[in-house]
């Protein structure tokens, strides 16, 4: 079986290391900086699922997601933002589901519960 392939888009680079540490046995994680590297590695990487931070330098991940909307190929992945932001239903988060973004992911979870969380965009 082919493993499954995630594309993370985390300008924390130890964040982001964490993340490929709790999914390398199940997910090949391919890890990127900010948004411009994500939309530059989609064609090469074709992932199965992509998870965004929200907040990143020169393009948010609400950004990111439209961008990714807008072509063919790439708007049916399933695609998750993670943020630290409290989820108080205005702010930030308001705009990402106003987007149509339906999955927002706690950096705040503990590890177990990140790893099951973003396994579930396989499904």
């Amino acid at each position: 079986m082919t493993q499954r392939r995630l594309l993370l888009v985390e300008d924390d680079l130890a964040f982001g290391r964490i993340v490929e540490l709790i999914l390398e046995d199940e997910v090949d994680v391919h890890c990127v900086g900010d948004a411009q590297q994500a939309l530059a590695a989609l064609a090469e990487y074709e992932p199965d699922a992509i998870v965004s931070d929200m907040n990143m330098p020169r393009m948010s991940g609400v950004e990111l997601y439209r961008q990714i909307q807008t072509d063919t190929t790439t708007r049916d992945i399933p695609f998750a933002l993670m943020t630290g932001f409290a989820d108080d239903g205005d702010g930030p988060l308001k705009e990402a589901r106003t987007e149509g973004i339906q999955q927002i992911i706690s950096k705040d979870l503990e590890l177990d519960e990140l790893r099951d969380t973003i396994l579930g965009l396989f499904t």
